[in-house]
């Protein structure tokens, strides 16, 4: 058996740039991550330790020893599905099959054995973001949304955010979360009058079921 550290830096980027406070608590971002995939990512941050390893040893070997040391945070598939992985060593080299021979992998892209420490990154988008803002509310989607409470939806926060909601676009309904009265009539009236918009902005900004809208407004047969 062989060794080698790795050490995990998790990246969070947005419009190609990366995201430098996206790990405070009051992060300006924590309406396009969710925190529950926020909270594990922190956990995931920094994170360093020996792997041991043989010559048929995979790259998924590896990842997989990562996933049972996270599951203290019972996290399933969908979320790391989100990650992507890369070797650093001055370039990033990204890790599309897991299935790779990982002493060949790391010889090859790592310098090994010349070189026993592996930086080991997990990257994981933001885009999308702040989706429309008015009469003080905020409308939010996420990145990645599949899966997540099954129908097209909009984040909307208080500009104070103290308060928050998931609404569905089709009949401005809550799904999870409240408003004060007043705020959940404005944001239901501003979704269901710009519903265009907001499944637009669905389909575009977010990894959901895509809306196929020509048929939601009637305007296709079909």
């Amino acid at each position: 058996m062989e060794e080698i550290r790795y050490t995990i830096e998790v990246v969070v980027y947005a419009d190609n740039q990366e995201c430098n406070d996206w790990l405070e608590v009051d992060t300006r971002y924590r309406h396009v991550i969710p925190e529950e995939v926020l909270q594990p990512l922190r956990a995931l941050n920094g994170q360093s330790d020996l792997f041991s390893f043989n010559s048929h040893s995979t790259v998924s070997a590896l990842i997989n020893t990562i996933k049972e040391k996270m599951n203290e945070w019972d996290l399933n598939d969908d979320f790391w599905k989100l990650l992507n992985w890369a070797f650093v060593n001055g370039d990033r080299y990204y890790i599309e099959d897991n299935s790779k021979n990982l002493l060949t992998v790391i010889s090859k892209y790592n310098n090994y054995p010349d070189n026993k420490t592996l930086r080991l990154q997990c990257l994981i988008s933001s885009d999308a973001g702040e989706v429309d803002n008015a009469e003080g509310l905020e409308y939010y989607m996420y990145s990645h949304e599949r899966g997540s409470h099954h129908y097209p939806h909009v984040h909307v926060n208080t500009t104070d955010h103290n308060h928050s909601a998931v609404i569905r676009i089709d009949n401005g309904e809550i799904i999870s979360g409240k408003l004060p009265a007043k705020y959940r009539r404005k944001a239901k009236k501003r979704i269901l009058n710009n519903k265009e918009h907001f499944y637009k902005c669905w389909n575009t900004k977010t990894d959901g079921i895509r809306v196929d809208i020509n048929k939601h407004f009637g305007l296709i047969g079909y």
